[in-house]
């Protein structure tokens, strides 16, 4: 046998020779026999050692040679072993492809039944996988528990493909995995009550409401295309990249572009083209760039469309939950910064994209939140909308001024964009509130840092009675959902009026802040369950019971569907424990005796 030959086929390049039109010497089956085996044990030590990507071409060199042998019997567990180190490499079609070819020749071949139904459960073909289980079911007891353990990944991805998810769970299984990455067993979902359509806001594409949707409404969760965390080795930014040019840019974001290209070339032509359907900043031929793969145009796209890695409430509840328990009540801001700094505890950081979502465009006054759970991301209502209304995100969060959000507008991937939305034209319109909203913001981070420092009445020193009843008479004449800025203040003046126990001043304030976030869109779930816990406790101290428990029911709607209902009320109270810390107590004795009741309801709705 050609030596020079035989060093080309163990590097895995017969195709290749197929291709220059050099036909391959056909070996004997007693040359063919010895080396398919080695190749096959070579292939077996790679798995074993987690380099999936050298099995993979180590077993494809084998069954080149199989192909072309008297030895089709060898291709069985070659395929059944090639097919688990797709898996292993979140490479779903190409499993498939291995294991349905297994079991065209061996229909009862048990391993290949499981690791086809695992490949159609990464898929997103739950349906699919339960019906292939119903062949594993009749198999013997050998691989009883894998068929459990996947018999209940498959129904838990068939409650997520209708919108149910136990974010809690996901959250200690991201944590668990220390990447950040959540089960690829995991189902996307995007309702069925919003739809993909072009924009009047851009020139592209955006999401829209079918027909009407409530707020808190679960309407996309999808896992990330490509995602990079944040790490030691990628957190200094890089100044220079080939791919980059001579601009300015963080190590994860230069490992994400890295990523996405090596993802591209082994994606089918479907993910291919959802991809090239993205925006990069520039006009290209999007069936030209899925065969091609420009590398200007995949930087364009992840420029434009990737999002922050940013926690979910649920995640930043389990680190509160955490350090309450630890101290046996409620920290104080001083408290938790320590606590944060002694563990050296911090939320995950970084980048990534996932492609629907993607589809979602900007506005500084939106209907929508998104947060991220390991490498899953949702996007959740903030506001009830109307059916055929266009659905938002915020791309930079909307407590920004004015000029802030419009020089990072400016600098948005390769072009930059003008924002449309009606607070960024209210202010160009209106050139008074960017001063407002500045006085606003310093008179916070001033009050903010008086408190921190136990200064007397630090709202007091920071914005006096007079400026005070100046700027509410001033943003009285904008619009609410124009007046985001001005939420902090009032957030300033609830909790200084309840400190007082002036409940009728800090239920004012209260009001005025819960009108603005719900017009603005500056209200996550996690923010207005803060708000309704607070008014609760304003209500119980004002005697009127009725009220409070209106808005502790809200206040427990907000949160108990991220967690389906898996920690009690009161336990909900401790671990945000958002309400300003006089009230805290009075919240925590009623919503333990509001948890049963709450509970109660909620099976009679059932």
């Amino acid at each position: 046998i050609n030596a020079e030959y035989m060093g080309v086929v163990f590097n895995g390049e017969i195709s290749w020779l197929k291709a220059q039109g050099k036909a391959p010497i056909k070996l004997s089956p007693l040359e063919s026999e010895p080396e398919i085996k080695r190749l096959r044990a070579l292939g077996n030590t790679f798995f074993a050692a987690g380099r999936f990507a050298d099995a993979t071409k180590v077993y494809s060199e084998a069954l080149e040679l199989t192909a072309m042998s008297e030895f089709q019997g060898l291709r069985v567990p070659l395929l059944s072993n090639r097919a688990q180190c797709f898996l292993q490499q979140e490479l779903g079609e190409n499993a498939l492809r291995d294991a349905e070819a297994v079991l065209l020749v061996e229909p009862t071949h048990e391993k290949c039944i499981l690791r086809r139904a695992e490949a159609l459960l990464f898929l997103q073909r739950p349906q699919e996988v339960l019906s292939a289980l119903t062949q594993a079911l009749t198999g013997g007891p050998a691989f009883e528990n894998r068929r459990a353990t996947l018999k209940k990944q498959t129904m838990r991805a068939l409650q997520e493909s209708l919108g149910n998810y136990n974010e809690l769970a996901m959250c200690h299984e991201a944590e668990a995995a220390g990447k950040g990455n959540v089960s690829r067993s995991h189902s996307d979902y995007f309702s069925e009550d919003i739809r993909i359509g072009p924009s009047d806001r851009c020139a592209g594409q955006g999401v829209f409401a079918v027909q009407n949707l409530a707020a808190n409404q679960l309407v996309v969760a999808a896992k990330a295309f490509t995602m990079e965390p944040q790490s030691e080795k990628n957190k200094e930014t890089v100044v220079s990249h080939e791919s980059y040019g001579s601009a300015s840019h963080s190590g994860s974001q230069v490992v994400l572009l890295n990523k996405t290209m090596v993802k591209l070339r082994t994606e089918s032509q479907a993910s291919l083209k959802e991809f090239f359907q993205l925006s990069s900043g520039k006009v290209f031929d999007a069936e030209k760039a899925a065969q091609s793969l420009p590398l200007d145009i995949v930087k364009g796209i992840l420029d434009c469309n990737s999002f922050a890695i940013h926690s979910s409430p649920i995640a930043t509840a389990c680190a509160r939950a955490q350090w309450s328990r630890e101290l046996g009540r409620y920290p104080t801001p001083k408290e938790l910064a320590q606590w944060c700094e002694e563990r050296d505890f911090t939320f995950p950081t970084g980048s990534g994209l996932w492609l629907k979502p993607s589809f979602f465009n900007h506005s500084c006054c939106p209907n929508c939140t998104w947060y991220t759970i390991g490498d899953f991301i949702f996007v959740r209502l903030i506001r009830a909308v109307s059916a055929g209304e266009e659905l938002f995100v915020p791309y930079v969060s909307p407590d920004m001024p004015f000029p802030i959000r419009k020089d990072k507008f400016a600098n948005w991937g390769p072009t930059g964009f003008t924002c449309k939305c009606e607070r960024c034209e209210f202010a160009r319109s209106t050139p008074s509130i960017i001063t407002l909203e500045a006085e606003c913001m310093a008179a916070f981070n001033l009050a903010v840092e008086l408190k921190a420092d136990n200064v007397g009445d630090p709202v007091d020193k920071a914005i006096p009675a007079k400026r005070m009843e100046r700027l509410v008479k001033q943003f009285a004449q904008f619009p609410l959902k124009c007046q985001t800025i001005f939420a902090f203040v009032c957030e300033l003046q609830t909790g200084r009026h309840i400190s007082k126990g002036q409940i009728t001043d800090a239920l004012e304030w209260s009001h005025r802040e819960l009108s603005i976030r719900n017009a603005s869109g500056f209200g996550d779930p996690q923010a207005l369950q803060r708000l309704h816990l607070t008014r609760g406790g304003c209500f119980i101290m004002a005697g009127q019971l009725e009220k409070a428990h209106h808005h502790f029911y809200k206040s427990r709607e907000l949160c108990g569907e991220w967690i389906s209902g898996k920690l009690p009320f009161v336990e909900l109270c401790a671990i945000y424990a958002m309400c300003p810390l006089p009230l805290f107590p009075i919240v925590e004795q009623v919503a333990a005796e509001l948890d049963i009741e709450y509970k109660r309801k909620a099976v009679g709705r059932m």
